[in-house]
């Protein structure tokens, strides 16, 4: 019994690693803001911070001459992810439900350990 139990918490951990791995790469599985969106301008967002492990709901909006946040739908898993990320520490993921014309609207997490915490600066198209 006790070599089972271990042989779980070893296997979960296992798991728990590969999907916080593979949600930092999904950054690299979307396109850059504004790759085929005609008439589109990328928006540099505010940096903001995050103290390590923290999870927080966010949104960005478009402004300026180009009010709009292109939800386009052309990329991973068929939501709109029209945004990047500068920072691997973290995964963003967007709530497109949540969203309105201006408005881009995501959960972000910082896995990593540093003692300050990481900030992070998000791009929209």
């Amino acid at each position: 019994m006790k070599r089972t139990i271990r042989r779980w918490t070893t296997t979960g951990l296992a798991l728990l690693l590969g999907a916080v791995a593979f949600i930092n790469n999904l950054e690299k599985l979307s396109a850059a803001p504004c790759d085929g969106v005609p008439l589109c301008e990328t928006q540099v967002m505010t940096p903001v911070h995050y103290w390590s492990w923290q999870t927080s709901g966010w949104a960005y909006y478009c402004s300026g001459d180009h009010p709009y946040y292109w939800n386009n739908g052309q990329s991973t898993l068929g939501f709109g992810n029209n945004f990047t990320w500068d920072n691997s520490c973290f995964s963003v993921t967007e709530n497109p439900f949540a969203e309105d014309a201006s408005k881009m609207d995501a959960t972000i997490t910082n896995w990593c350990i540093h003692r300050g915490g990481e900030d992070i600066t998000v791009t929209l198209g």
